[in-house]
C-alpha cells in the first residue's frame, strides 16, 4: 500500500517537473511561443475549430458574427464585437469604425471618396474610419495631405 502511493508521488512530481521545465524552455525560448493573435483557444479563439492562419489583419462585425480577416484565411465567428476587441491586444491594432478593426501592420494607406476617409489594407480591401475615430487614425498613421486629397477626387 505504501509503495503505491510512494510510486504515484513519485510519478505526479516528475510531471509536475516536466509541466515547469516547458514553462521554462518557451519563456527563455521565443520560437516556442505562440504568436498568433487567436491560436490559444482562450477566448473568442475557443470558437475556431482551427486557428486562424497568418497574420490577424483586420476584424468586422456582420449583425450578429464576426468576420475575422488574416493574411491567408477568413472565419466568421458568433461574438459580440465588442469583446473581440477588448480581447486583441491594444498595441497590436485599433478600432477605426463601429463595426472595424485592423491591425497596425495591415495598413499601407489612406484614401479618400466621397468625403470619406478610408485605410487601406496590405491584402487589398479598405476599411471605413468614422468621424469618432479619425483623430486616433490622423495621431497614428499621420493626416491625409492635401496632395492625397486632390488626388482622389
Amino acid at each position: 500500500m505504501f509503495s503505491t502511493n510512494a510510486q504515484t508521488g513519485t510519478k505526479a512530481l516528475t510531471e509536475a517537473q516536466k509541466d515547469t521545465a516547458d514553462v521554462a524552455d518557451s519563456t527563455e525560448n521565443p520560437d516556442l511561443q505562440d504568436t498568433n493573435l487567436v491560436a490559444d483557444g482562450t477566448g473568442f479563439g475557443r470558437h475556431l475549430e482551427t486557428p486562424l492562419e497568418g497574420d490577424l489583419l483586420r476584424v468586422e462585425a456582420q449583425e450578429h458574427y464576426v468576420r475575422l480577416v488574416s493574411e491567408t484565411d477568413s472565419r466568421m465567428v458568433l461574438y459580440r464585437f465588442n469583446d473581440i476587441v477588448a480581447e486583441l491586444p491594444g498595441n497590436d491594432g485599433m478600432q477605426v469604425h463601429r463595426s472595424h478593426w485592423v491591425a497596425y501592420a495591415a495598413v499601407v494607406g489612406q484614401s479618400r471618396e466621397n468625403g470619406r476617409l478610408w485605410l487601406d489594407l496590405k491584402d487589398g480591401s479598405k476599411v471605413p474610419v468614422s468621424r469618432k475615430y479619425m483623430d486616433d487614425v490622423d495621431a497614428r498613421f499621420g493626416k491625409e495631405t492635401t496632395a492625397q486629397k486632390k488626388a482622389v477626387n
